[in-house]
């Protein structure tokens, strides 16, 4: 019964880490490189993971790049997909694969 349940247990965890990749398939991970700067930073929440800080940023309207901090636990996030990529010690960005839409004309 044990077993069972040790099984069980693993199979959830690899269940539920392999949807958190699934779901940030329509990112470019960069490990290593911050994507989000002041100019462009949505917003700002506490997060627990790069896959946490993923979904944070596709359930929040107008996000196309995040930053997740491995040593702060936070989780910046950008309006523009073409903000530069910068060097960052413990931190794990992701960039939308998907073509953020233009501007709206002035």
């Amino acid at each position: 019964m044990a077993l069972m349940l040790t099984t069980l247990l693993s199979l959830a965890v690899s269940t539920a880490a392999h949807s958190g990749q699934a779901q940030c398939a329509n990112f470019t991970q960069h490990n290593g490189f911050g994507a989000v700067d002041g100019e462009h930073l949505l917003k700002q929440v506490n997060s627990t993971s790069y896959e946490d800080c993923c979904s944070a940023c596709m359930a929040t309207t107008g996000c196309y790049a995040f930053t997740f901090s491995t040593d702060k636990k936070t989780c910046r996030m950008s309006e523009s997909q073409y903000s530069y990529l910068h060097k960052v010690a413990g931190a794990m960005s992701g960039v939308s694969t998907s073509p953020q839409p233009p501007p709206p004309p002035p």
